[in-house]
């Protein structure tokens, strides 16, 4: 009787459990407020529910084929009753076709995990915009290529179409919603260019195509990728009959104002090819050159030597990696500085990129120095190409011993150096004492004021009072702080605020531990403190590195891969772990 009792309770008890479950699973709900998303369009999943204890905001795992854009986080107590309600917003982007699967999204109760409900949602490619027989007016994002190999770079045209008779005009220019898959360089474009109108027929309609903007984008993954879609809002005047007369046209014109959405289209990204692949090749995709120069071929030892090197041609030039330099293992090399420029033209985006490496070498001797070489693909004729530089010879002198070998730089001519003049010799015997007097009148004024400072800050020491005053302490957020934040918007689902927070916390890691303001954090700055600091030079430069990283990647609209977001934590950790903190 006993054993039966105890299974019955075991039973009561599991099922409860069961129950418990299912109640819990179903205070947490999520939903979209479309089913069907267009490709380029965004949606928003809402979560809502109430949880007993919840330690956190809810997160939505990340879902292959959509990238969250943006999120907002709300709560509010339920009275005295210990549960939080929730309500979280998740905009998210499409980035290819195809039927998915999100969610469920989860929080955590105390040491449960309340999960909630999965949602399925279709991108389709049929765009918003359906161009029939009564369309007047419609704009269109043309890329000059549909096929690339990664980091290509793709010219996009876009055009506004309309039928014959039918004018705009407008105070902006096309926007893109945004460049996910590509990298996206925001260099200067001049305004001053034309292109030739085109004719199209679609639905037997003859549309007059002229062309209103142009940029460049550079693929940064494989695959299908949309490309992003424009919106323009401008005015459109559509004559019904025109005569041909201006006036008369004028005056029997209709003008709307509205906002046009470019149609999607994708272009196919692909790899570049493994064969022939050469050793030095970092994934640069264009047309470049290389010129590299010493600044000189004879020095002394311990004497610095500039080496130049300028990488220039069509393409994503400040993407360029910096060339390997082979220098004899007896030469201090010193991390380089890089400079870049971008032009912008009808042709595509081209400039140069300058490395400026420094080292200094310790011996006499004559030295040779290899080729400086770099290797791209290039799209024009589908091959791997590597250019390098010529050779250079290098003849070092022995270091120049006391003050025997210094000599004067001052020309012939200079008084006092070859002949004397009264006039010269008269002005040093008024300049000499006179520099002497006053030299001397103020180092009694310092002493005399020394004095006075030892015997105020006796007075005060006596009196009970501080000599000096308490040295100011940083009271302000310290990196770790700012790691917190950055897994806290890892965990919401949004990147692009965690990199803010991860640039922010290896700055001030930095800039304290270099005793740096932040307008002060440049990387020479930053490279000669903590040199004085004795850290190692790699370390410094690893630093300079990611925190120039962050940087652009702070304002960079290119999605970031977890595994790639994980990585740059994980080195964050490492740089700020070796600063201290």
């Amino acid at each position: 009787m006993r054993t039966n009792w105890k299974i019955f309770s075991l039973l009561r008890t599991v099922l409860f459990l069961l129950l418990s479950g299912n109640t819990v699973s179903a205070q947490l709900q999520i939903s979209c407020n479309k089913d069907t998303i267009t490709l380029g369009e965004n949606a928003v999943i809402t979560l809502s529910g109430q949880v007993q204890d919840a330690t956190d905001f809810a997160t939505l795992p990340e879902s292959d084929g959509f990238a969250i854009v943006s999120t907002s986080n709300n709560y509010s107590y339920a009275g005295g009753s210990g549960k939080v309600n929730l309500s979280q917003t998740f905009e998210i982007q499409p980035s290819r076709t195809g039927t998915f699967t999100i969610g469920p999204a989860y929080v955590q109760s105390g040491t449960q995990r309340i999960f909630s409900n999965s949602l399925t949602l279709t991108v389709s490619t049929t765009g918003t915009v359906k161009i029939t027989r009564d369309t007047k007016v419609f704009l269109r994002c043309e890329p000059d290529k549909r096929t690339v190999k990664v980091g290509e770079q793709i010219g996009l045209t876009i055009r506004i179409y309309g039928i014959p008779g039918t004018t705009y005009y407008s105070s902006d220019r096309p926007i893109a919603q945004s460049f996910v898959g590509f990298y996206y360089n925001n260099a200067p474009y001049p305004i001053d260019f034309s292109y030739p109108d085109t004719t199209i027929i679609v639905n037997g309609v003859t549309y007059v195509g002229k062309v209103i903007y142009r940029e460049f984008v550079f693929a940064n993954s494989t695959g299908k990728i949309p490309l992003p879609i424009y919106t323009f809002p401008c005015t459109v005047k559509t004559v019904a009959f025109p005569t041909g007369d201006e006036i008369v046209d004028d005056l029997n014109s209709t003008e709307t104002t509205v906002e046009l959405q470019s149609q999607p289209v994708s272009v196919n990204s692909v790899k570049v090819p493994d064969e022939g692949k050469p050793a030095g090749f970092s994934g640069d995709v264009g047309e470049f050159t290389l010129k590299a120069s010493l600044d000189k071929n004879t020095v002394k030892a311990d004497e610095p030597v500039t080496l130049t090197v300028i990488v220039s041609g069509s393409g994503n030039v400040n993407l360029v990696q910096l060339p390997k330099l082979n220098c004899p293992s007896d030469f201090d090399v010193f991390p380089a500085d890089a400079y870049d420029t971008l032009t912008t033209t009808s042709a595509g985006v081209s400039g140069f990129k300058k490395f400026t490496f420094n080292f200094i070498p310790h011996k006499a001797g004559d030295f040779h120095l290899e080729p400086v070489s770099f290797s791209y693909w290039d799209p024009a004729d589908q091959k791997y190409h590597t250019v390098q530089s010529s050779s250079f010879d290098l003849h070092v002198d022995a270091a120049a011993q006391g003050n025997a070998a210094l000599k004067s730089n001052l020309p012939d001519s200079f008084p006092g150096e070859h002949e004397s003049t009264s006039y010269f010799e008269t002005a040093l015997w008024i300049i000499i004492p006179m520099v002497i007097v006053i030299l001397t009148v103020l180092l009694i004024y310092l002493q005399k004021k020394k004095k006075q400072g030892e015997l105020l800050r006796k007075e005060k020491i006596a009196s009970g009072k501080s000599a000096e005053p308490p040295i100011p302490v940083y009271t302000g957020p310290l990196p770790v702080d700012h790691m917190q934040s950055a897994d806290q918007y890892l965990s919401y689902g949004n990147p692009q605020r965690c990199i803010i927070e991860l640039y922010e916390a290896v700055l001030l890691g930095v800039c304290l531990r270099c005793e740096l303001q932040r307008e002060e954090s440049s990387p020479s700055n930053i490279r000669y403190r903590l040199g004085l600091k004795k850290f190692q030079p790699e370390m410094c430069e690893r630093t300079i590195v990611l925190i120039n990283d962050l940087s652009l990647k702070r304002y960079s609209r290119r999605l970031i891969p977890s595994a790639e977001l994980r990585d740059i934590i994980m080195n964050c950790q490492k740089i700020l772990l070796e600063l201290g903190f």
